[in-house]
């Protein structure tokens, strides 16, 4: 084609500023997006990842973040310690703090109110049926109206033998008292109630703060019980349940066994003498029929002279106080049965007694302290990490640790008005030194 025939071409195409800038935004993020993805085969890439654990004080004291957690404790219980100290400041009379790890402090109170009702209601009724046996008079031995022969004596070693069942009862009560005792000994050697180690580290340091501050504190079931009111009442009882039950053996059968042995006897003839009457009248027998009415008539008058109101009353007597015995046996029993893994009721009614006894505060005290406040403590939660560093160059040769800890507490006085309470929370971290095996403080 020629020349002069061909086409005119456009002229070319000129952009303004904005166009080529946004052409240029372009080609740049066009050529990074392709040395990132050149250099990405070159790059080292970490592997290494941080490595998150749970720890728990009591069951992994002894590891790193165990000891950080503790840390945290430590300044809780100082901050806690700071708190309660102020509000004791407010009380004149000197108190001691009861350091509780449940706020159900009433139940076991109840348990306390009930048991102590209950011994002092025995000690009552023993006192009476002990004094009405000693006081009454001897029954005098029976004698038949007809002034025949009646049943002798019981002879010295029937007595002997009563005494010495009672003796043997009186042992197996003892028996008892001593289980009880080692039961209890056994509790409060190794613990008197179920305890969880994130609570027992918490009091340990609040007790210890409290006492740097001149603030008496007690932990719950962490004291001796050899003051108790309650178990020394329950000794107490044992001893009028022996005593009592030897008075009983002793009457009965110095004002009853006879007398019974004559009824049983006289009983017998009676039964013996209607049986041969109404065999004589069977037969045809009208004199024997006869005379066994006589002698019916005179046993019968026997029976009545000997079965004396005296003795009515001595067997009612003698009965009250066995069944009163019994009664106190299924208590006792009942309250010193544990089920598996808890105390029994007497010992967790005697954990009680500081409550409403107090304490002595020193080994030497004349008087006991009043516990004029309950300090509810509770670890809510805890927790740590270990940190790894990671990169190009990461040797990781330190770890980081961090660990923290979340408590809550309440204190309230005597009549269970919450004086201060609250939440807070603690954080401690540190460096382990892998190369040196060494735990590098901030």
């Amino acid at each position: 084609m020629p020349e002069d025939q061909k086409p005119a071409e456009d002229p070319p195409l000129t952009l303004d500023a904005e166009a080529q800038a946004l052409r240029l935004a372009k080609y740049k993020a066009e050529a990074r997006k392709a040395i990132a993805a050149a250099d990405a085969g070159l790059l080292y890439q970490p592997k290494a990842t941080p490595v998150k654990g749970e720890t728990t004080i009591g069951e992994k004291a002894g590891s790193l973040l165990g000891n950080l957690a503790l840390r945290g404790i430590g300044q809780l219980g100082e901050h806690i310690a700071i708190d309660v100290d102020q509000q004791m400041e407010r009380t004149a009379k000197p108190h001691v703090v009861l350091i509780v790890s449940a706020t159900g402090v009433a139940a076991g109170d109840a348990a306390h109110a009930e048991i102590t009702t209950r011994l002092d209601w025995f000690a009552e009724r023993f006192a009476e049926a002990q004094a009405a046996l000693e006081a009454a008079p001897p029954i005098p031995q029976p004698q038949p109206a007809s002034g025949g022969a009646t049943t002798a004596a019981l002879p010295l070693l029937a007595l002997a033998a009563a005494a010495g069942q009672a003796g043997a009862a009186g042992m197996s009560v003892l028996g008892l008292a001593a289980d009880v005792v080692s039961m209890f000994k056994s509790d409060y050697a190794v613990t008197a109630r179920e305890i969880s180690v994130e609570f027992e580290a918490l009091a340990a340091v609040v007790a210890r703060e409290l006492r740097e501050r001149d603030v008496a504190a007690v932990v719950d079931g962490f004291h001796l019980l050899e003051g108790s009111e309650t178990l020394a009442a329950f000794g107490g009882l044992q001893a009028a349940r022996w005593a009592l039950e030897e008075t009983v053996a002793e009457r009965q059968a110095l004002d009853l066994t006879a007398t019974a042995d004559a009824i049983t006897a006289l009983r017998t003839r009676i039964g013996a003498v209607g049986a041969a009457i109404d065999k004589a009248r069977a037969a045809g027998e009208d004199a024997a029929a006869a005379n066994g009415e006589a002698q019916l008539a005179v046993l019968q008058q026997d029976l009545a002279a000997i079965q004396t109101a005296e003795y009515l009353a001595r067997t009612a007597q003698i009965a009250t106080a066995k069944a009163l015995i019994a009664a106190f046996d299924g208590f006792a029993g009942a309250i010193t049965k544990a089920a598996d893994g808890a105390t029994t009721p007497l010992v967790a009614a005697a954990l009680r007694d500081v409550i409403h006894h107090g304490v002595k505060t020193t080994p030497d005290a004349q008087q006991r302290t009043p516990i004029g406040h309950l300090l509810y403590l509770s670890v809510s939660s805890s927790g740590g990490e270990q940190i790894t560093r990671t990169g190009l160059f990461a040797n990781n040769e330190r770890l980081g640790l961090v660990a923290s800890v979340q408590a809550t507490y309440l204190l309230a006085d005597a009549t269970g008005v919450v004086l201060t309470g609250g939440s807070d929370g603690a954080a401690s971290h540190a460096r382990f030194n892998v190369k040196d095996n060494r735990l590098e403080w901030p």
